[in-house]
């Protein structure tokens, strides 16, 4: 089961704000004031679902616990997002990577699992983030092995580009296929 995307709300980029005392110079109380304002409208248009991009930008993501059921949950996930922004076409190359980077994190980690999806400028970019430090490395598949060693290799041939890197809890490995975005207004 996908936990509810309002457990993890990234921080908004930028300096947090700190509201002037009544001393400071009215220059400063203005400018505060103005940027206390522009972060509480980009707060309410995220609580809104609306993060300011044009129709033709999605993103969403999920959390999902680090259990074998989490692959076919995200690749049903995926499927349907892409069916609602109009991406059919990318959804079985999209949908085999997805299964191996979630299952590579799911046999490395013990925590909470993040699938991001973002769609811009005729790029389809996934993401899989997990808790688990240590960056995968694409290995010499054994050839008297049924499984293992191949699963990066099928990344690196059928994506466009794709790469990892650490973060504050652990790491991220993503990948990006190219796609036509639809001209449509719904998000």
């Amino acid at each position: 089961m996908a936990l509810p995307v309002t457990q993890s709300l990234p921080r908004a980029p930028g300096p947090r704000l700190t509201l002037p005392t009544p001393a400071a110079p009215p220059a400063v109380r203005a400018i505060s004031r103005k940027r206390a304002l522009q972060s509480l409208q980009a707060a309410r248009r995220l609580l809104a679902g609306s993060s300011g991009r044009s129709a033709s930008e999605h993103t969403c993501f999920w959390l999902l616990p680090p259990e074998p059921s989490s692959v076919p949950r995200a690749r049903r996930l995926a499927r349907g997002r892409l069916a609602d922004w109009g991406l059919d076409e990318q959804g079985e190359v999209t949908e085999l990577l997805i299964s191996e980077l979630v299952t590579n994190a799911v046999r490395h980690t013990e925590g909470p699992l993040r699938l991001t999806l973002s769609a811009r400028r005729g790029t389809l970019r996934c993401e899989i983030e997990d808790t688990h430090p240590a960056l995968p490395l694409m290995c010499r598949a054994d050839p008297h092995e049924d499984e293992g060693g191949r699963g990066l290799h099928m990344v690196d041939l059928l994506s466009r580009r794709w790469g990892c890197g650490r973060t504050a809890m652990g790491k991220v490995v993503w990948f990006e296929v190219s796609t036509a975005m639809p001209d449509r207004g719904t998000s």
